[in-house]
């Protein structure tokens, strides 16, 4: 309920060209708060990292208190992860510069992110890591989609300042995403265009109860990275994802979690 009046007012906001405020996002602030962005993806995934299970902390300072916890429970460190993640780390970090340094003479990039999932996870099933190792996976991966209803508008009252609050930083996080690709490969963002797409997303997401949407770092590292440039590398992507969440996800149960984490360093590196 509350993502699609989060959607419904994104989608008002770019009709009225709310877009506008762009103008005051400058390119300093837009690269910090990318910046700042991939150090707390990185910091909360640390723990995945090492197999160690640190103190949650909120406010202020929480990621420098959370970086000194994890230290303190480094002698826990569960060596069979650290070494699934290093190991699978060393190939992705490896074959993304080859990537980068023989691009013109590669057809296309090698997609060692798929081979790395698809290979962890097979040798996680076979080898019984999992149970052997104690390595935490994914587990369990629920499949197809909850039936669509209209949301209930009687509810809209009581939550619009929320879904309101929602909308900007979502925004925010999307166009500071949008503006940092768009300076990396020389191309203008249409500040308007960005709120009615998150909107109608959001919009048909709502329908089948799905979390809101906006733009992910890692998500969108992976595109990049693989050379994705235009609507179809996103279209492509989100026919895969749909045919992984109704058909074959309970293929990738046994992913290794801290495989996730390794991918997600290499992009940011």
């Amino acid at each position: 309920m509350h993502f699609s009046l989060f959607s419904y007012l994104k989608i008002l906001l770019g009709v009225v060209r709310f877009g506008f405020v762009v103008t005051y996002l400058s390119e300093p602030l837009i690269r910090g708060y990318t910046t700042a962005s991939a150090c707390h993806v990185c910091v909360s995934q640390l723990k995945y990292l090492f197999g160690v299970t640190p103190t949650r902390f909120t406010g202020p300072f929480s990621i420098i208190y959370t970086v000194v916890e994890i230290f303190r429970l480094l002698p826990q460190t569960r060596i069979p992860e650290l070494v699934v993640s290093l190991v699978s780390l060393t190939f992705l970090i490896v074959f993304k510069q080859i990537n980068d340094c023989h691009k013109r003479k590669l057809p296309l990039p090698i997609p060692i992110e798929l081979i790395v999932i698809i290979t962890a996870t097979i040798i996680t099933y076979f080898c019984g890591l999992r149970s052997e190792y104690l390595i935490d996976v994914v587990g369990e991966i629920p499949s197809g989609l909850k039936a669509p209803h209209v949301p209930d508008t009687t509810l809209f009252s009581k939550i619009i300042v929320d879904a309101f609050t929602v909308a900007i930083v979502g925004y925010a996080i999307t166009i500071s995403l949008g503006k940092t690709f768009a300076l990396k490969h020389g191309y203008k963002v249409d500040s308007n265009q960005e709120l009615v797409a998150a909107g109608l997303c959001n919009a048909i997401g709502g329908l089948f109860q799905c979390y809101a949407v906006t733009a992910s770092l890692s998500r969108s590292l992976v595109q990049e990275s693989t050379g994705g440039k235009t609507q179809v590398a996103g279209l492509v992507s989100s026919v895969i994802v749909l045919i992984t969440v109704l058909k074959i996800g309970s293929l990738f149960e046994d992913l290794p979690k801290v495989l996730c984490v390794s991918l997600l360093f290499s992009l940011i590196n």
